[in-house]
């Protein structure tokens, strides 16, 4: 009988021990995972990539250039972002989408216009190729948990 409560006794500890143990192995995990998000998210927001720059063959001369190009483009959007949050408050003055589409599709043409001065037809040519395999890589991500693959609500 003693011998049972004892193997019973050190077979818990035991379980309690291999749990905990798991527990700082994911919490540690976690914590990589989550440092390798903050490196990938890094490395999309720097433009032109790593990638972009070896698949292009661009000089050093063009990378400063579109730099630049992604510098006013980000301070144009940050522009347009803050007049829709000031327009927020101002109700009487929201732009109807239709204006808001146009805006957006005459700011992407004239960023188009600026790559095509910098970028050699051939690797201007690649690098709408790319935009278009990443635009719909992001088609099909998932939004949390709206939906499952299938586009059907979860049920909890």
């Amino acid at each position: 009988m003693k011998t049972k409560l004892i193997l019973s006794a050190f077979a818990l500890a035991l379980t309690i021990g291999l749990s905990a143990q798991n527990n700082q192995n994911s919490a540690s995990d976690k914590k990589v995972k989550t440092e390798q998000t903050e490196n990938t998210k890094k490395q999309q927001r720097e433009f032109p990539s790593e990638k972009m720059i070896k698949e292009l063959s661009l000089s050093d001369k063009q990378v400063q250039e579109l730099k630049e190009i992604r510098k006013e483009q980000q301070a144009t959007r940050e522009k347009m972002r803050a007049e829709r949050e000031n327009n927020k408050d101002n109700q009487t003055a929201k732009p109807d989408r239709e204006e808001i589409r146009k805006e957006r599709e005459s700011h992407k043409a004239e960023m188009d216009a600026k790559y095509k001065k910098i970028l050699s037809e051939e690797q201007y040519k690649k690098f709408e190729e790319m935009q278009k395999k990443d635009r719909k890589g992001k088609k099909g991500k998932s939004h949390g948990k709206r939906g499952t693959k299938d586009g059907q609500k979860e049920n909890k």
